[in-house]
């Protein structure tokens, strides 16, 4: 596998999430930052719904979610979401909004399983199988193999 500091240097992380009328601002980026740790959100208005986009780069900005997935042992869930994913040297997957709010990273396929909107995650890296082994490392018996 890719050592950790060789990874570095070659992730970047795009999140957003959409910010409906009836939401504070401020709930939604506690929100998304508890899943990614971002430079500067960038809060935008729009039509109907407003929205808040963040980057980050390298494996820090996504240990938060890594350390979401271990805690609440879903790594097996969280792997097969994350390679459904995969595009070229991206992966795109969302979390169900609600329970971000509430800690838990849930995923969705479309922001309609979740009724506010997803939490959208672009991650684009130079090597995504080790990316995926290192965010949602394989399983045996439940237990993570890194």
């Amino acid at each position: 596998m890719t050592s950790q500091n060789s990874l570095m240097t070659t992730v970047q992380v795009n999140v957003s999430a959409d910010v409906f009328p009836t939401e504070d601002p401020e709930k939604v980026a506690s929100c998304v930052r508890m899943f990614a740790r971002l430079g500067l959100l960038e809060y935008s208005r729009g039509v109907g719904r407003d929205s808040l986009h963040g980057k980050g780069k390298g494996l820090a900005s996504l240990e938060p979610l890594r350390n979401t997935l271990r805690r609440q042992r879903t790594l097996d869930v969280a792997r097969a979401n994350i390679l459904r994913g995969l595009t070229g040297s991206a992966s795109y997957f969302s979390l169900h909004k609600q329970a971000a709010y509430a800690g838990h990273a849930v995923f969705v396929s479309s922001d309609s399983e979740s009724p506010l909107g997803a939490v959208r995650f672009e991650v684009i890296c130079d090597n995504l199988p080790a990316l995926v082994d290192w965010l949602a490392a394989k399983t045996v018996r439940g237990e993570p193999v890194d």
